[in-house]
C-alpha cells in the first residue's frame, strides 16, 4: 500500500530536493548500512529523481537489492553480534523512511515560510500500528521543531512521526 501524501505539489517537490542537496553537500545524508558501495554511490541520484517527479513507491523500486543493498548485515542479541540476512522488504523501509523524511522537513520548511502550521496525519494504512505513532494523529506540531529534529539523521525520536510508522504531514 502506497503513501497518500496531501501536499506533494511541485513546491514541496522543490523544497525536497533542495534539502537533500544541501545535506549531500556536507554530509548530512542518512546514508544506510544496509546500502553496498554501489548503492551508496547511486543513491543520491536515484532519490532525487523520485523528489522531482517520483513517489516513494518509484522510489522503492528503484532501490534494487544485490544492485545497491548488501545481502547480509551486522546484528546483535543480548550484547552477542552475529550476521544475518538483510530482510527482502529492506529497498521498501528505506524508500518510504527516506522519501517520508524529506517530505515532512519540506512541509516544516514550508509552513515557516507560509505561516502555516503542520499537523500529523495518517498517510499510509498499517496492520499493526504502534501506540505511540496513533496518539500522534491528529496532533499540531511546532514546524520549527519537527525541521530540527527532522534533520538530525542520528537522534529521530518519538516526539515527530517516525518516517517509518506511516503517519506523516499535511499543512493546515
Amino acid at each position: 500500500m502506497s503513501f497518500e501524501f496531501r501536499n506533494l505539489d511541485e513546491t514541496t517537490r522543490k523544497i525536497m530536493l533542495d534539502e537533500f542537496d544541501n545535506d549531500f553537500k556536507i554530509n548530512n545524508w542518512y546514508v544506510s548500512p544496509r546500502l553496498n558501495s554501489n548503492g551508496i554511490k547511486e543513491f543520491p541520484n536515484l532519490i532525487k529523481k523520485a523528489f522531482k517527479d517520483g513517489t516513494e513507491e518509484t522510489f522503492t523500486n528503484s532501490i534494487k537489492p544485490i544492485i545497491h543493498l548488501n545481502e547480509i548485515e551486522m546484528s546483535s542479541r543480548n550484547g552477542n553480534p552475529y550476521q544475518k540476512r538483510v530482510p527482502v522488504n529492506a529497498s521498501k523501509v528505506l524508500g518510504e523512511s527516506e522519501f517520508n523524511r524529506y517530505y515532512m522537513i519540506a512541509l516544516s520548511k514550508r509552513a515557516l515560510n507560509e505561516n502555516k502550521s503542520i499537523r500529523v496525519y495518517r498517510g499510509r494504512e498499517s496492520s499493526r500500528p504502534r501506540p505511540e505513532s496513533e496518539a500522534l494523529i491528529g496532533k499540531n506540531l511546532n514546524p520549527e521543531e519537527t525541521l530540527n529534529k527532522l534533520k538530525d539523521i542520528i537522534n529521530i525520536d518519538a516526539q515527530i512521526p517516525e518516517p517509518n510508522s506511516g503517519i506523516t504531514l499535511e499543512l493546515i
